[in-house]
């Protein structure tokens, strides 16, 4: 009887490190997990850029979640997915897009939250015409899973690189 309890303990202990972080066998799977998390947030940015490059005001607005936050320089938070709808849907009337570019640098993952961070090229052109405007700049986005497996932006912000325009600087 004794080395059946010994036996039945020694079995237990060894499933339990199994199973615990950084037990065997959890580190691929952590890595894998890792790797698919990034492989969906690459995608919901790629996504993004294909969107834009389009001008699909509606593509953009369902890679947000309901109550997403976008956070742009010079003017008010744009609350909700409808809002941001309504604010591509303006945008893209007033410039024809000519580049988009997103550069990923840093994704961090935790739980059902991560976060990208890199920088954004864009040019385009004034539909009412005028020179053609261009920006580039650093980026900041948080992003939620969804329930199918899949990443939303939660959370948008982004500030240019370009100095402020002289009149700017004046009157600050």
């Amino acid at each position: 009887m004794r080395h059946n309890g010994w036996a039945l303990a020694s079995l237990l202990l060894i499933a339990t490190a199994a199973c615990k972080p950084g037990g065997r066998g959890s580190e691929s799977s952590t890595t894998a997990t890792v790797e698919q998390d990034r492989a969906g947030i690459n995608k919901t940015r790629s996504a993004y850029v294909s969107a834009w490059k389009g001008t699909d005001a509606d593509q953009m607005a369902n890679l947000y979640t309901h109550d997403a936050l976008v956070l742009y320089p010079n003017q008010p938070a744009v609350v909700g997915r409808s809002a941001i709808l309504v604010y591509f849907k303006a945008f893209f009337a007033e410039f024809t897009q000519e580049d988009f570019e997103l550069t990923s640098e840093e994704i961090e993952v935790a739980g059902q939250w991560a976060f990208d961070r890199g920088t954004y090229r864009w040019r385009g052109v004034p539909r009412a015409g005028g020179d053609p405007v261009s920006d580039h700049g650093k980026y900041l986005v948080v992003l939620q899973r969804q329930p199918d497996g899949s990443w939303k932006v939660a959370r948008d912000m982004d500030n240019s690189d370009r100095p402020l325009a002289q009149t700017a600087r004046g009157a600050a």
